[in-house]
C-alpha cells in the first residue's frame, strides 16, 4: 500500500465511522507516543472528527513534561464504551497496549501506524514502515490529506521527532530529518521551539537522579563494552534510566534491569551501530529497534533473574 492509498483507506474509516475514534499507544508513552497520538488527534479535528486518545500508565513526571498537551493527557481505562475504529501508533504489537487491548477485540476497524520494524500488523489497515518515529511518518503522509498544518501539529510532530532521535543523536537521524525540523520549528518559531526542549530535557526528578545513583553503583561489565545494571527498588514509572550508563565511555551496549510493581522492565540500548540489540530483547521476549528494544517480564525471583539476564548476555556477545 503506498501513502496515497493509505490516505484514503485511513479518511474513509475515520470519517465514515458513527461514533469517537479511539486513539491507542503503548504503555507508559515516551515522546514518540504522545506527540505522534496527539498530532493524530489534532488532524481528525481538522477533518471534523470526534476523537478521544485514552493513554496507559502516564508518570506524573510524564505530566510535567507533556504539559503543552495537559488537555488531551487523560487516562480512563475504566471506559466500557465500544469504538469501532481504533487508531494505535507507535506500538509494535498489541500486548504493548496493557489493559487498552481489550478495546481491539470490538473494533471494526483498526488502523495501526508504527515504525517498528518487527511490527506484528495486527491492523485491518497497516502503515508500518521504518523511520526516525511515527511522528516522521505522519508528517510524511500529511500532505496527502489536505489538512492545515498548524504550530500545534508542528509541535506535536517535533515532540514525536526529538525525543525519539534522542535529541538526534541516534542511528535514525538522517539528513532528511533536519529539512522536516526546520520546517516545522519555523511553525511553532524559535522561541516556543526553546520552550519545549527545556520541558522535555532541562530537568529531571530528584528521584529519577537517586535511581540513576542506584544504577551506577551496581554497574558492571559482562564483557568488553558491554554493561549491565539493575535498580533493586520500584522504580515506579521513570524511564530513561539506561541512558546515563550507556553515555560512559568505552560502553557500547547497555541493558538495565529495574523493578516496576510485579514486573522486571528491561531495557536495551547500543551506541555501536554494529550490535543488534534487539535480537537479544527478543530472547526476553520484547522488541523494538535495533539499537533501543525493551522488554517486560513477571517479577519472581529478583537476584536468580538479575544472574539469568548476565548469563544470557554473556552467551549472545560472545558468539
Amino acid at each position: 500500500m503506498d501513502s496515497k492509498a493509505f490516505v484514503l483507506e485511513f479518511r474513509k474509516a475515520v470519517v465514515t465511522s458513527r461514533s469517537d475514534v479511539l486513539i491507542l499507544t503503548h504503555v507508559q508513552p515516551d515522546g514518540d507516543a504522545v506527540g505522534s497520538a496527539i498530532a493524530i488527534q489534532l488532524i481528525l479535528d481538522q477533518l471534523k472528527v470526534k476523537s478521544k486518545i485514552i493513554w496507559n500508565k502516564v508518570s506524573q513526571e510524564a505530566w510535567h513534561k507533556w504539559d503543552p498537551f495537559a488537555e488531551a493527557i487523560v487516562c480512563d481505562l475504566s471506559d466500557t464504551a465500544q469504538y469501532p475504529v481504533v487508531i494505535t501508533v507507535d506500538c509494535s504489537n498489541p500486548d504493548r497496549l496493557g489493559e487498552a487491548k481489550r478495546f481491539l477485540e470490538t473494533a471494526k476497524k483498526v488502523i495501526n501506524i508504527d515504525h517498528h520494524t518487527d511490527n506484528s500488523l495486527y491492523g485491518t489497515i497497516n502503515w508500518v514502515h521504518e523511520a526516525s518515529s511515527v511522528g516522521e511518518l505522519i508528517d510524511a503522509w500529511l500532505p496527502l490529506l489536505d489538512v492545515v498544518f498548524t504550530s500545534s501539529l508542528a509541535e506535536a510532530l517535533i515532540v514525536s521527532i526529538v525525543t525519539d532521535t534522542g535529541r538526534f543523536k541516534y542511528s535514525n537521524t538522517s539528513a532528511h530529518l533536519f529539512l522536516v525540523m526546520n520546517r516545522l520549528v519555523a511553525l511553532v518559531g524559535q522561541t516556543r521551539y526553546h520552550e519545549l526542549m527545556s520541558l522535555l530535557f532541562a530537568e529531571e526528578s530528584l528521584l529519577k537522579w537517586q535511581l540513576i545513583s542506584l544504577a551506577i553503583q551496581n554497574l558492571t561489565m559482562v564483557c568488553e563494552g558491554i554493561a549491565f545494571s539493575y535498580i533493586d527498588r520500584d522504580c515506579g514509572e521513570e524511564d530513561g534510566l539506561v541512558d546515563p550508563v550507556l553515555s560512559i565511555r568505552g560502553v557500547r551496549a547497555a541493558v538495565l534491569a529495574r523493578p516496576v510493581g510485579d514486573q522486571l522492565r528491561l531495557s536495551f540500548r547500543a551506541k555501536d551501530t554494529q550490535l543488534n540489540i534487539r535480537n537479544l530483547a527478543q530472547h526476553f521476549g520484547g522488541g523494538g529497534h535495533i539499537h533501543a528494544s525493551g522488554a517486560t517480564l513477571n517479577l519472581t525471583d529478583f537476584p536468580k533473574q538479575i544472574e539469568e539476564i548476565k548469563s544470557a548476555m554473556e552467551a549472545y556477545f560472545s558468539e
